[in-house]
């Protein structure tokens, strides 16, 4: 044991993760074994790891920076531990004598070179956490099958194209990791994890939804984000307990109505798809609270939104707007963020005046030539982007906006700025790059809050450079 021991523990970093005031003194040893030792007395370093494990419940180790690619077969004698961090290495394969620790409760095996897992893996049956990330598989040892009191399996950035059948035994199982594989269906077996409530799919190769997990009656949380589905079917109302359904970037052209019966959703994801318009039956999701419909196809602000009374974010960003209804007002008693960047508005809407609870506006990338006096009736607004339009002047009415936190007028045409700026008492980040400014008003200093300074790409002399640093002696500024 002691040459291949001490040979491996010479060339990486060793942390114990212990629980409890009695394990102080193993931990404190353990760690000037770490500094202190010399490479003859790693042996004596690996036996207070035992000693310490043996002695403190919930006992752990992490392992780091290792530049073998395995570990050596000792590693099994470590038959205490029930944690073992072995992420951020080069493992290339795991040792048959991983399947002796019998007490392991969490092994993190992220982000190796791990091109297949040994089958003792599946004699690890206390195990709850499994992450094998971002490694090389491409495939899950059936063994699997048998960790029973599995709870989280994250193998997410590998190159699995299927999962064993025996998938279908992690009963226990309740959040399933499969993001960023090549997946382009699910075994059957699915259905079994009666308990799965959490699953994400992104960045697959799914031409079709997975129709396996209409089965999953508990789950409540789906993520099928950046793959290649067109419809989703009809029938998915029957996850009636699903609250959080994400989308985005896939070649949705038609709301799917199915969607539209799910009388938990809270929050759903539609960036990135090709959708024109919602049906009527939207209007339905009344518990819904966050909804994005980012970079779509949408010329015209759908009015079922308007009758959504418990929403708390809309992002609207990267459409073709010009205009918002009145009746968005409807949603002043709810709405906090309002994000409308990237769109076609020319005039400032002056219908979301009327959402006096909006605590962040995006307005960016659009072509607006004035703010109006009233914006000054938000004031329950602390983050206000503005960046890329083309305004000349911003008006002193912006100073009642006594809870604005940041502010980001970049990329205008703005020649000055109102005194009444020094108003936003409790304003930290103001970004005013690529305007026309020569001066600031001497108001400014007032800012006593201001943290963060963007005035790069304006036409400042040195002079008045020199002036701003003295008005604003702990702020951050770039020119």
């Amino acid at each position: 044991m002691k040459n291949s021991i001490t040979t491996f523990l010479s060339i990486f970093i060793m942390t114990v993760l212990l629980n409890g005031q009695d394990c102080k003194k193993y931990k404190k040893l353990i760690e000037e074994g770490n500094t202190a030792l010399s490479i003859e007395d790693y042996s004596k370093a690996i036996e207070l790891y035992q000693l310490a494990i043996e002695n403190c419940p919930g006992g752990g180790l992490e392992i780091r920076y290792i530049r073998q690619s395995t570990l050596p077969p000792e590693i099994g004698q470590l038959k205490q531990l029930d944690k073992l961090i072995l992420r951020d290495n080069k493992l290339k394969d795991l040792p048959a004598e991983i399947g002796q620790l019998k007490e392991l409760q969490k092994l993190d095996l992220g982000k190796n070179q791990l091109t297949s897992l040994p089958h003792e893996i599946g004699q690890l049956t206390n195990l709850e956490e499994l992450s094998i990330k971002r490694n090389r598989l491409v495939e899950l040892p059936a063994e699997i099958g048998q960790l029973q009191q599995l709870q989280e399996l994250d193998v997410m950035g590998n190159k699995l194209t299927d999962l064993p059948r025996e998938i279908g035994q992690l009963t226990a199982l309740q959040k399933l990791e499969l993001s960023r594989n090549q997946f382009t269906d699910l075994p059957s077996e699915i259905e079994q994890l009666k308990q799965l409530k959490i699953i994400s799919l992104n960045s697959n190769q799914f031409t079709e939804f997975p129709d396996v997990l209409i089965q999953v009656q508990n789950l409540g949380h789906l993520e099928l984000d950046k793959n290649n589905l067109s419809k989703i079917p009809d029938d998915i109302y029957k996850l009636e307990n699903l609250s959080f359904l994400s989308l985005n970037d896939n070649e949705l052209t038609a709301f799917p109505l199915g969607i539209c019966k799910l009388k938990s959703i809270k929050r759903l994801y539609l960036e990135g798809n090709k959708l024109r318009g919602l049906p009527p039956e939207f209007v339905q999701l009344q518990d819904l609270q966050y909804f994005t419909l980012t970079d779509n196809q949408l010329s015209v602000f759908p009015p079922e939104i308007v009758q959504l009374r418990e929403l708390i974010l809309l992002n609207l960003d990267e459409n073709n707007l010009q205009e918002i209804p009145a009746a968005i007002s409807n949603l002043g008693v709810s709405l906090e963020q309002l994000v409308l960047s990237k769109n076609q508005f020319s005039e400032f809407p002056m219908a979301i005046i009327q959402l006096r609870k909006l605590r962040s506006l995006g307005l960016s990338h659009n072509k607006l030539v004035s703010l109006p006096p009233e914006i000054g009736q938000m004031e329950e607004l602390k983050i206000l982007r503005l960046v890329n339009n083309q305004l000349t002047e911003v008006p002193p009415e912006v100073g009642q906006l006594k809870k604005l936190y940041k502010l980001d007028l970049g990329y205008n045409q703005l020649t000055s700025l109102p005194p009444e700026i020094s108003q936003l008492e409790r304003l930290n980040v103001l970004e005013l790059r690529n305007n026309q400014l020569t001066t600031l008003p001497p108001e400014i200093a007032q800012l006593e809050k201001l943290r963060y300074l963007d005035l790069r790409d304006n036409n400042f002399s040195d002079q008045e450079k020199e002036k701003i640093k003295k008005l604003l002696p702990n702020c951050k500024i770039l020119f």
